[in-house]
């Protein structure tokens, strides 16, 4: 019901914004650069990793991309066969993805609404979806679980400010942490306070997890 309540309002705000997506595109490349790939269409070049069951690693922003070099290389060290999709949310973060060793395409993030979410997972067929610190969406997060793909956040974060905005939705949220395979966050704290939203199955820094990626 919750997912259903989301996706009814994420469509509805949708269906308002959309007269002014034109004049958005002509305020700059900000808004124009990766406008396809938002509404989930992606060149083939990135859809041909579909056959090899490629790891997703989101990371939203410069820091975030930075912080999983380090990951994508136990990744290629464990299999270097396997290869890697890194989305970002920023233009800025495309930049640096394409520099990290072993990513194998480079996409931005798709909008979190549900068509363009179930076709990128339907297009790519990850074998994981791994998310960086404090990216979590709903329609990624749930329609990745469906589709029986493991999803981790990894070096989680979540402050005591998230934590009072989330616990405004927190049934939402609440299924959303269910769909999680494992949730690794940086510190006993982000982990409590993970806790304190209804999740299961977290870690904090001590006893993290550094990936769990399924053989092909």
């Amino acid at each position: 019901m919750w997912f259903l309540l989301y996706n009814v309002l994420l469509t509805l705000g949708f269906i308002f914004v959309l007269p002014f997506v034109p004049l958005l595109l002509m305020l700059g490349s900000r808004y124009r650069d990766g406008f396809s790939q938002r509404l989930g269409f992606y060149p083939k070049s990135a859809r041909a990793l579909a056959g090899a069951r490629p790891v997703w690693v989101h990371a939203a922003s410069v820091g975030e991309v930075r912080s999983a070099a380090p990951l994508v290389a136990k990744v290629k060290a464990g299999g270097p066969e396997r290869k890697v999709v890194m989305s970002t949310f920023t233009a800025t973060g495309q930049r640096i993805a394409r520099q990290i060793p072993g990513v194998d395409a480079v996409i931005f993030l798709p909008l979190d609404l549900f068509w363009p979410v179930r076709r990128a997972l339907r297009g790519f067929n990850p074998a994981a979806l791994v998310i960086i610190e404090t990216e979590i969406w709903p329609n990624l997060v749930h329609q990745a679980f469906c589709r029986g793909i493991p999803t981790l956040l990894l070096s989680g974060r979540l402050s005591e400010r998230a934590l009072a905005r989330y616990r405004l939705c927190r049934p939402l949220f609440r299924a959303v942490l269910d769909c999680f395979t494992i949730l690794g966050m940086q510190t006993a704290g982000d982990a409590d306070r993970m806790r304190q939203l209804g999740a299961e199955l977290v870690l904090d820094e001590a006893g993290m997890v550094e990936a769990i990626i399924p053989s092909e």
